[in-house]
Order: structure tokens, then sequence, then C-alpha cells
């Protein structure tokens, strides 16, 4: 999923410009001055969670990757 190319060019979301922060095979974070993005892939889908001002990151990342380990454990 990371690639060069995301992590230079960033991420275009929801009408807003992010800075790729970390990039992998299977997940890519990004941010926005206090909002951010995180794409997890699995076998079968792309999920996308957000992040606003206020809340923790940390808990975005953990729910999101969380969630895409079980579905790619589940072979989706």
């Amino acid at each position: 999923m990371g690639s060069c190319h995301s992590q230079r060019e960033g991420l275009y979301f929801k009408e807003k410009d992010y800075k790729c922060v970390r990039a992998d095979d299977y997940s890519l974070y990004a941010k926005n001055e206090n909002t951010g993005v995180i794409v997890v892939k699995t076998h079968l889908y792309l999920l996308v969670a957000t992040y606003s001002e206020g809340m923790y990151p940390s808990v975005c990342v953990e729910a999101t990757e969380k969630l895409g380990d079980y579905l790619r454990r589940k072979g989706n």
C-alpha cells in the first residue's frame, strides 16, 4: 500500500490535503494540522478512518489496525 508516490505527494481526502507520515504494506497514515486519515488494506477492503481535533490519533490507529488484522485473519 505505502508507496514512494503517496509519501511524496500525500493524500487528498474530503477536500483536504494530508501529508503522509507513515506508509507500509498494509497501512497509510496521513495528517493535516490536528486531523488525520488512516487507511488500512485487507484482502477485500480498504478501511478508511479519520480523527479530528481533540481526538487521540493513537486510539483511531489502534482501532483501525485491529479491525484490519481481524478481517485479514478471516480472509477478507
